[in-house]
């Protein structure tokens, strides 16, 4: 079950995640704000230190820092499929089931994002038809994520790491499927033409 604090958490860390578009001064104020809501423990602190760094480094620098982060390789992205399928047939089929969720939710993706986009996903996991479990499902992912960002000691770690211990605990630590090279997983460019939006660039998390 997805608590209250647990959907502030999404609605905090999907603005994070995301391109820092024009209203970005307002928008982390607001992330402050909700932040301090959540006390001095857990997340709280977490999201709240991310809003002040990007706060503090201006609109021009946080496009910057973000571009480099995660629309520059194919090492780390915000498109979460692609750690464990890269661009195939079977990641195909992971996409259409994803964009069912976002149906069935009542929710629509905007600017060609594609339905794995971990801030999309994050809107979609705060709301009540869905909640927690389309991110469990993504726990792998996310721990590749993590890791990818912490070898790099990028300031968006800590919040992926906040997303992580929201998620039911499995006990399942290991990822045999998911190996990270320096070029990032295998490319098959087969099965996903069928999809809205792939291949082009949305705002932010890059075309993968």
């Amino acid at each position: 079950m997805t608590t209250r604090e647990d959907r502030i958490v999404y609605g905090c860390a999907a603005v994070l995640l995301s391109y820092p578009g024009e209203q970005i001064a307002e928008d982390l104020e607001a992330v402050r704000f909700a932040a301090e809501g959540l006390g001095r423990r857990g997340a709280g602190p977490a999201l709240a230190s991310l809003a002040q760094t990007l706060d503090r480094m201006g609109k021009r620098e946080a496009e910057r820092v973000y571009v480099s982060t995660f629309d520059l390789g194919r090492r780390i992205t915000l498109n979460l499929t692609f750690y464990s399928h890269g661009d195939t047939r079977s990641r195909g089929a992971a996409l259409a089931a994803l964009a069912e969720e976002y149906a069935m939710a009542g929710m629509e993706l905007s600017g060609g994002e594609l339905p794995d986009f971990l801030p999309a996903l994050l809107e979609l996991a705060a709301s009540t038809k869905v909640e927690a479990e389309i991110l469990a499902r993504q726990e792998a992912s996310l721990r590749t994520l993590a890791d990818a960002l912490a070898h790099d000691d990028s300031i968006y770690q800590e919040v992926v790491e906040v997303l992580i211990a929201t998620l039911p605990r499995s006990g399942r630590r290991n990822r045999p499927e998911l190996r990270l090279s320096e070029d990032g997983p295998p490319l098959e460019m087969v099965g996903l033409g069928n999809l809205p939006g792939y291949g082009v660039a949305h705002g932010g998390g890059g075309s993968s």
